[in-house]
């Protein structure tokens, strides 16, 4: 994702958990009582921690079924989905959403992995 954004080699880390956590930490960070699929925290000095991601491992799944893909896939477009939100990216308009898709899979090819074409972040 790095490289397909033309980054410097960055640390950030990874927490897979479960729906009960990330609702909690939905609700302390954006005031939202309920779990999402991926939250994303920036770094505020950047170098060279970019940032933290929370993925939600039952959401996981369930998309991984919807999408009808492998767990693996979705866990990595959610860590990639993650990591543009990271370097700023979002998807408040249809516009940005299909920018930040079209980012995500040439991230996921990039990296040798299953592009997923009708792919979206479900519980945003």
């Amino acid at each position: 994702m790095l490289d397909s954004e033309n980054q410097p080699p960055s640390e950030l880390d990874v927490l897979i958990t479960m729906s009960e956590e990330i609702a909690d930490l939905n609700y302390r960070f954006r005031g939202l009582n309920e779990p999402t699929d991926v939250l994303s925290f920036p770094s505020t000095n950047f170098e060279p921690h970019l940032g933290d991601i929370a993925i939600n491992l039952e959401q996981a799944e369930r998309q991984a079924a919807e999408h009808k893909i492998e767990l693996t896939d979705e866990l990595c477009c959610l860590a990639v989905h993650g990591g543009l939100h990271l370097l700023g990216f979002d998807h408040k308009t249809a516009a940005r959403e299909r920018e930040m898709h079209r980012k995500m899979n040439r991230a996921l090819a990039l990296a040798g992995l299953r592009q997923v074409e009708d792919w979206s972040s479900e519980a945003h």
